[in-house]
């Protein structure tokens, strides 16, 4: 790990202003992270696709606090969110043949008889064998953290420069 230490002696004003200066940082910074979270999750919110609402219910914004740091955290908590992204460019899905329980009556599957054999016929409620296939997909990217994130990003990167100067008197 790389780090330094620095040793202010000389000005009593100066060293109470370095002294000072760690808890109005992390205060004031907590803060504008609190806010610029809730910027970009409503940012995003408004810009995802909606299908469901599913995902736009799911992005959520949390804030971590130790001693070393302040960070904040929007994410989207879908399995999807990523391909609706970035998109998803000739993605295929290959599905095995499985065997699941009908609920419905008379519909056509392939179905094991009594003897063992599979037959495509109307089928009552039972046992049934879905047949081995394979679908190919592309998903358009619909980017929507991204641009949230970008709108505030130079916004905030220049607040904390300013709370930086301000807390040890320098100018903004």
């Amino acid at each position: 790990m790389i780090g330094f230490t620095a040793n202010i002696s000389g000005d009593k004003d100066l060293e109470r202003r370095f002294s000072d200066a760690g808890s109005i940082v992390r205060t004031r910074v907590k803060e504008l992270l609190t806010e610029a979270g809730q910027q970009i999750k409503a940012d995003a919110q408004a810009s995802v696709p909606q299908l469901t609402g599913k995902l736009r219910a799911k992005i959520k914004t949390s804030i971590k606090e130790t001693d070393r740091y302040v960070s904040a955290r929007v994410a989207p908590y879908r399995y999807y969110a990523a391909m609706v992204e970035g998109g998803v460019h000739a993605a295929s899905v290959q599905v095995h043949g499985y065997v699941r329980q009908q609920q419905s009556r008379n519909v056509r599957a392939l179905a094991l008889t009594k003897s063992g054999r599979m037959s495509r016929k109307k089928v009552a409620a039972g046992v049934v064998f879905v047949k081995p296939y394979q679908r190919s997909f592309h998903i358009e990217a619909h980017p929507y953290m991204q641009p949230a994130f970008d709108k505030v990003k130079d916004r905030v990167v220049d607040e904390i420069n300013g709370i930086v100067l301000m807390s040890v008197g320098g100018e903004s």
